[in-house]
């Protein structure tokens, strides 16, 4: 990175900043100075894969295959490569001699309901012990039987008012649910012994599970071949530049930018500890069709100068010149927190003298 074009720049304005800012001389041994360089990196790398598939495949009904390519080898079919890193597409494709149509045995797609078996309806009991009395009590007298009984009485039922038996004719007597019967007549049915069968909807017919239906089924052999994207991101390598820095860097630098396809090289100016973080993952991975590395980067400079060694100096380009940021150096940080922590302790020793 020393041999950057902004290498010199960046010193220079560094030097200007001491001098503006006062220093303990008038001038500023920059050959002294200790010059560290922290670059902010960004690196995407976005590929196309390729990936290659057969599968049997079975569509119930009729089905048009006659507009999709067919293929022998699979691996040997040629598809469009790709415009750019990153493009999705998929190819459908078709084994040749591989179609194959079927008659299914049901015929028309319909088969005899098994719940019904075939009638539509499903048999249903044309009457029900009735709820209010449950058929013990539906008559004091006759107790149902239609023969009185004379030994029993409706008031000792206890089961409100009743009405007139029609088994007896026995007066007041009779539960008012059933006059006296039992049984009531079943609601689903109305006394008919017969309702309609739901899984057929009354049709007395379903859809044959084999075919779903349809009477008929298509085969073949699909060959897929599939163009997806993948996007890995390179982190970046220490040593940072402080999260203040880096904050700057990203709004007001002057990055520089590359899209490395893999018949380009990478950047000369490039640092060591950058490029062996990139290259590694320039490889060519199985499948790839396409790739493409989306590159930023930004020269930072971290000076020390014995003059100032309270402060740390970062500098970077913008696009009008340079920025230099002022840090306090660790060592002034420590001093200070030393002092805060001295303050601290003695505001608490005089809080628990007073």
């Amino acid at each position: 990175m020393s041999d950057m074009p902004e290498g010199r720049a960046l010193l220079d304005a560094v030097e200007r900043r001491l001098l503006t800012r006062g220093t303990s001389t008038q001038t500023v041994n920059m050959a002294t100075a200790e010059v560290r360089w922290r670059p902010v990196f960004e690196c995407r790398i976005v590929r196309t894969v390729e990936s290659r598939t057969e599968q049997e495949r079975v569509h119930h009904g009729k089905k048009d295959l006659s507009g999709r390519p067919t293929y022998r080898k699979l691996d040997a079919y040629t598809v469009t490569a790709p415009a750019k890193a990153g493009d999705e597409r998929q190819w459908k494709l078709v084994l040749r001699d591989s179609v194959r149509e079927e008659h299914c045995s049901c015929g028309n797609g319909e088969v005899a309901c098994d719940r019904c078996q075939g009638r539509g309806a499903l048999t249903c009991p044309a009457s029900r012990i009735c709820p209010a009395c449950g058929g013990s009590d539906s008559c004091g007298r006759c107790d149902g039987s239609g023969v009185r009984r004379h030994n029993r009485t409706a008031a000792a039922t206890g089961l409100g008012e009743r009405v007139t038996c029609l088994k007896c004719g026995a007066l007041e007597a009779a539960c008012r649910g059933c006059r006296g019967r039992g049984r009531v007549e079943c609601p689903d049915c109305a006394g008919t012994e017969s309702v309609p069968c739901p899984r057929c909807d009354s049709q007395g017919t379903i859809a044959h599970a084999a075919c779903r239906g349809a009477g008929r089924t298509v085969t073949w052999t699909e060959g897929l071949i599939r163009h997806t994207r993948s996007e890995e991101r390179v982190p970046q390598p220490p040593p940072h530049p402080p999260l203040f820095v880096r904050y700057l860097a990203k709004e007001t630098g002057h990055w520089r930018t590359a899209a490395l396809t893999p018949r380009d090289r990478l950047p000369h100016d490039l640092p060591g500890a950058h490029r062996n973080a990139l290259e590694p993952r320039l490889t060519e991975v199985q499948g790839e069709v396409a790739r493409c590395a989306h590159l930023r980067y930004l020269p930072v400079v971290r000076v020390t100068v014995a003059d100032d060694p309270h402060r740390v100096f970062y500098a970077f380009p913008e696009q009008d010149g340079a920025k230099v940021v002022v840090l306090p150096s660790s060592r002034r940080v420590a001093q200070v927190a030393v002092v805060v922590l001295g303050v601290a302790v003695l505001l608490r020793l005089l809080s628990a003298v007073l």
